[in-house]
């Protein structure tokens, strides 16, 4: 495609992101109906643009440090003109109207750019939601229209979900902390230059990774093996870490259960550091935002999981699925091959109520 097809290029000369920077953002519901645990002016919170914390949001003021519309990604209008998108897309591309099966697949992604801005029991939060689920549902009543309850299936999942701020769960007496991952950098500089001599032993440190320098390990005749394992016994007693695994025991034995089996999950040989780190439960790195969701706690790993349409009958399921498991039950529905790298199960239990 050498250019946007042309009912893309008519949306976007509606120009309606100019129409929604003149609005305002207040709350969609009287306060106290409200169930956030914060009120709308928090000590727990960042805020936009760190300055601005509470309601009402007045877009104009805001846009003059914001640049173009970056400002779309952190109010609801964000995902009002994604769903407007979404909806142009099934009447331009008429999507469902042959025999052959579309995929319409959206990504809103302003409650997470909000949550870590504001936290999960902000005002801000909760009224984004309330707003998502307007908008979902007038999409799904357009898709109906459209297509038919009986010839649409729509699943709704989230691919994370977020820790609570530290400093939140402090005044309430849970433990928390926020991991210094430049200082213990720095540390672990010193340590490893006083064991080895001058050198960057330690290229980069990146989303509880740790990547070490192996040209100039190997080029110092020093096992690599014996050299992550350094790196593990300084690191392993830094305050917030509780697990430190190195590339090699991942490579040499099998973890069978807990974050140890959850961090080999994730681990790609080619692309992964040399050590990864998993922090105590409640702890964050230091980032410019209240609140994270790289974890395997629960609180980052659980997320919804909604079936819709096309022979899915209304009941709810307590059994623990796996998000993985969608793109072989899609594959199934479709009487297709499942993607050569899926590994989750086909959920028959969706569609085997009676």
């Amino acid at each position: 495609m050498n250019e946007l097809p042309a009912w893309v290029k008519e949306q976007n000369d509606k120009k309606m992101p100019d129409d929604y920077l003149q609005r305002e953002w207040s709350p969609l519901l009287e306060t106290e109906k409200y169930n956030t645990a914060q009120a709308d002016s928090s000590i727990y919170e960042y805020g936009i643009d760190m300055v601005y914390k509470t309601f009402p949001y007045k877009y104009e003021e805001i846009s003059k440090s914001i640049k173009d519309y970056e400002l779309l990604n952190l109010i609801p209008e964000g995902q009002t003109h994604l769903t407007d998108m979404a909806i142009a897309a099934l009447y331009n591309e008429e999507l469902g109207k042959d025999k052959f099966t579309d995929f319409l697949f959206i990504n809103y992604s302003v409650s997470e750019n909000i949550g870590k801005l504001f936290g999960p029991q902000s005002m801000e939060v909760e009224d984004l939601f309330l707003r998502l689920d307007r908008d979902l549902g007038h999409l799904i009543s357009v898709i109906e229209d459209v297509v038919g309850k009986n010839n649409v299936l729509i699943y709704l999942t989230s691919n994370h979900g977020v820790s609570e701020n530290p400093e939140y769960l402090a005044d309430n007496k849970m433990p928390t902390g926020v991991f210094k991952q430049h200082y213990i950098l720095t540390l672990l500089r010193s340590y490893l230059k006083a064991i080895y001599g001058e050198g960057d032993w330690v290229l980069d440190y990146n989303n509880n990774q740790i990547y070490l320098n192996k040209t100039l390990i190997e080029d110092s005749q020093i096992s690599l093996n014996e050299f992550q394992e350094k790196v593990i016994s300084f690191i392993i007693n830094s305050a917030g870490i509780s697990n430190a695994i190195s590339s090699h025991q991942f490579q040499n034995i099998i973890f069978t259960q807990g974050m140890p089996k959850k961090m080999q999950n994730s681990f790609n040989q080619k692309r992964s550091g040399d050590i990864m780190i998993s922090l105590k439960a409640g702890w964050i790195e230091d980032i410019p935002f209240v609140c994270n969701h790289n974890s395997g706690y629960k609180y980052d790993t659980n997320v919804p999981l909604i079936w819709y349409g096309w022979k899915v009958k209304k009941q709810n399921i307590f059994n623990n699925v796996n998000i993985t498991s969608i793109a072989p039950t899609i594959s199934k529905i479709l009487n297709t091959p499942a993607p050569p790298a899926s590994t989750g199960e086909v959920l028959n239990s969706v569609f085997n109520n009676k």
